[in-house]
């Protein structure tokens, strides 16, 4: 199910760009696939999704975050990621300086910018480690 959520908001994107810029296109061009966890998926549910401007699509889930090139998964959580102390990823935000911001529940706000990933937290002045949104501002 949730590879299927996968391959579908993919698949609309790139029926949406493709119908902006060719038409005429058929859509039988596209190839539907389907992502489970025997493909890499740590966990059921996805919570979230961002790509950044290097095309990679970013996957917030319950048992960590995601980076998919189109073909593999990558894992990052608590247990390989030291700014990760929760795996919840709740929201997924990416800025136009390409940096990408991930709400986490219980785990804070964590930063990844130019392949280094950095937590905030109620020790860096949030009211709490509970991050539920992420939202881009007008000057962003």
């Amino acid at each position: 199910m949730v590879g299927a959520l996968i391959t579908r908001v993919v698949l609309a994107g790139s029926l949406t760009a493709a119908s902006l810029l060719a038409q005429d296109t058929p859509t039988a061009t596209y190839v539907e696939r389907t992502w489970q966890m025997q493909d890499g998926l740590p966990e059921q549910t996805v919570q979230a999704f961002a790509q950044t401007k290097d095309r990679y699509l970013w996957i917030g889930t319950t048992g960590g975050l995601l980076r998919f090139d189109g073909a593999r998964f990558v894992l990052y959580d608590r247990d390989n990621t030291p700014a990760f102390t929760d795996n919840n990823v709740f929201s997924l935000t990416a800025a136009s300086d390409d940096t990408l911001w991930i709400a986490t529940e219980g785990g804070g706000l964590i930063r990844h910018k130019d392949g280094v990933f950095r937590s905030f937290s109620a020790k860096d002045g949030l009211l709490n480690d509970f991050v539920r949104a992420v939202f881009r501002t007008a000057k962003d």
